[in-house]
């Protein structure tokens, strides 16, 4: 005789699973982003796992990934680094105002 699943034996549904929201994203099996990776892994250790001091680290790491095609290009706003979109469009607006022939 088999038992019942744990969930009936509870009154309960089975949970539904779902999927990730990003989707699935491909191992470095190459190890193409392996420097990046240390170098933030490095920096949270002698950070003492405080994340604020290794930002620029973790930017790197996720800007390889998308270079080389281990991740979706996304915004940085939407990875958490918002202050990398206004350096980004600071350094847009000046290229922009150097090209407009503006002299003084």
């Amino acid at each position: 005789m088999s038992s019942p699943p744990l969930t009936s034996m509870f009154g309960g549904r089975a949970a539904q699973l779902t999927p990730p929201l990003k989707g699935s994203f491909p191992l470095d099996y190459h190890q193409t982003c392996h420097l990046e990776t240390l170098n933030y892994l490095r920096c949270l250790k002698e950070e003492k796992g405080h994340n604020s001091q290794c930002r620029t680290k973790a930017s790197d790491y996720f800007r390889c990934r998308m270079d080389n095609g281990l991740m979706d290009r996304e915004e940085w706003p939407k990875l958490g680094f918002k202050e990398f979109e206004l350096s980004q469009q600071q350094q847009q607006q000046q290229l922009n105002d150097g090209a407009g022939g503006k002299t003084d």
